[in-house]
C-alpha cells in the first residue's frame, strides 16, 4: 500500500500498488499490439493503465489529531505536541501533584525549544534554496515575517457615515484622542519634579500604543488623499 501524504490538507491519496501490478499482469494487451497506428495504440494503452490506477486509488481523510498544518512539522513533532498537551490537561486536573508539574514543565520546555529549533532550521533551509532567486527570497521573507496578512482597506473608513466628509470627521475625532490615550498610559510618579528629572528609559510606556499611533497617522494620511481624490473627481 503506497501513500502520498498531503499533510497541509485534510486528505491523502492511497494507492494499492500490489493490486495494480496484479491486474496489469492479468490484462490482455494483444488487441493493442495488433493496431497499426502507433499513436492510437499509445492512447489506448495510456487510457487502460490510467483506468487501472484510478480503480486502485482512493482518497482518505486525515483525522484532526494526525493533521499537520505546518510544512516543517514532522509526525514525530506532532506526537510531541500531542503528548505535551496531554500532560498539560493532566496537570490542570491535578494541580497538587508536584511530580506531574515538574514532568510537564520539563517536557513543555523541551518540546517548545525543539519546535523553535526545527522551525529555524526549516526556514534557513528554504532561504538557502531561494538564495539565487530574489523574488522567491522576498516571498519567503514575507511568509516568515507574516507579512502576507490581508489588511483592511482604508476606503472602508469613508463609509462610516452617509458622506465621505462626515466619515473623515468621525475618523479624525477618534484619532484625535490618540495622544490623550498615550499620555494616560504613562505611569507618572507621585512627585512631578522626580518625573521631570527621570530619564526616558525610566518612563513605562506601552510600546504597542506607539505602534497604534503610527498606524493611525498613516491611515489619516491615506484618508486625506482619498478624500481629496474624491473631491477632485466630483469637480
Amino acid at each position: 500500500m503506497s501513500t502520498r501524504p498531503n499533510s497541509l490538507k485534510s486528505a491523502t491519496i492511497q494507492q494499492d500498488i500490489p493490486s495494480m501490478i496484479q491486474e496489469i499482469d492479468k490484462t490482455d494487451f494483444s488487441s493493442i499490439l495488433l493496431l497499426t497506428d502507433a499513436n492510437y495504440a499509445a492512447l489506448i494503452l495510456v487510457d487502460l493503465l490510467a483506468s487501472i490506477v484510478q480503480k486502485h486509488t482512493r482518497k482518505v481523510n486525515i483525522p484532526n489529531k494526525k493533521r499537520i498544518i505546518k510544512p516543517w512539522i514532522t509526525p514525530g513533532l506532532l506526537k510531541c505536541i500531542r503528548h505535551r498537551d496531554k500532560l498539560y490537561r493532566r496537570h490542570k486536573k491535578e494541580n497538587d501533584n508536584k511530580i506531574l508539574k515538574i514532568t510537564f514543565t520539563r517536557y513543555r520546555n523541551f518540546c517548545n525549544n525543539l519546535l523553535k529549533r526545527v522551525k529555524r532550521e526549516y526556514e534557513r533551509s528554504e532561504l538557502h534554496k531561494a538564495k539565487n532567486n530574489p523574488k522567491a527570497t522576498w516571498n519567503l521573507v514575507k511568509k516568515i515575517a507574516n507579512l502576507n496578512r490581508k489588511q483592511s482597506p482604508t476606503e472602508e473608513l469613508l463609509k462610516l457615515a452617509d458622506t465621505p466628509e462626515l466619515s473623515v470627521k468621525i475618523a479624525n475625532k477618534f484619532f484625535a484622542n490618540v495622544g490623550k490615550n498615550l499620555a494616560s498610559s504613562i505611569n507618572l510618579p507621585a512627585n512631578s519634579t522626580t518625573f521631570l528629572r527621570s530619564s526616558v528609559s525610566e518612563m513605562h510606556i506601552n510600546s504597542s500604543s506607539w505602534v497604534l499611533w503610527l498606524s493611525c497617522l498613516l491611515i489619516v494620511r491615506k484618508l486625506d488623499m482619498l478624500f481629496l481624490t474624491s473631491r477632485i473627481i466630483a469637480l
